[in-house]
Parts: structure tokens; sequence; C-alpha cells
């Protein structure tokens, strides 16, 4: 009897972590060339496990990003600090960000970044 019980038993999830990010991207809009833009993002961890920023990656040597904490516990968050830096050509510009994390639901994440490079005065 005991053992049918705990067949019949809902099965538990196991805790996992559960990455947001606020906002999920950035336009800056029509910027002029050589300067050094800044952005920060919000990183939450919505799950019930603490999140573990493995590893920050961006997609050229214009773009940096670090986190506050790498390792960011649950209902807690954290900020993640960026910086692009125009250079000289003109036109539209695309940068990425992807951040590697535990989150089973999500271990890689893309935040893209959009800017228009326009020359100066």
């Amino acid at each position: 009897m005991v053992l049918a019980a705990l067949a019949a038993a809902p099965h538990r999830a196991q805790a996992a972590p559960r990455l947001a990010v606020e906002p999920p991207g950035f336009a800056f809009g029509r910027v002029l060339a050589n300067r050094i833009l800044h952005k920060q993002f919000v990183l939450r961890n919505w799950g019930d496990a603490d999140l573990t920023i493995q590893k920050i990656s961006t997609s050229c040597g214009c773009t940096a990003a670090l986190a506050d904490a790498h390792v960011v516990k649950p209902g807690r968050s954290t900020v993640l600090r960026v910086t692009v830096d125009t250079r000289r050509e003109p036109g539209p510009v695309v940068r990425s960000i992807v951040l590697k994390t535990n989150d089973p639901a999500r271990p890689l994440l893309e935040l893209k970044l959009e800017l228009t490079v326009i020359a100066g005065p």
C-alpha cells in the first residue's frame, strides 16, 4: 500500500535557476563615431537554485561586458555592465553579447545591441 502511494505521488521538479534579463536588448539609435557607449542590464534569477554565469562573450573587440557577480542566488539579481566603442566607420551596427549559464531551459542567452554610427559635425 505504501509503495503504491509513493508511486502515485506527483514527481517534484528538481530545483533549477531561471535567468531573465531586463531589458532583453537595446537600441542606442544614432550615435557619433569615436564614442564609448555604456548600458547596464539587470540579470535576475527567478529560479529556485543558484544561477552561475559561466562565460560572457561578445561579438567583437569593440564591445565589452562584465557582470558584478557570477553567482546569483534565487530571487536576486546582478548588473551586467556593457561598453561599445563606436569607432570610425559610419553605418548600422549590431553587436551581440552571449551569456553561458547553468539555466537548463536557456543555457545560452544572446543580447543584441543596435546602433547607427554617424559622422561627426
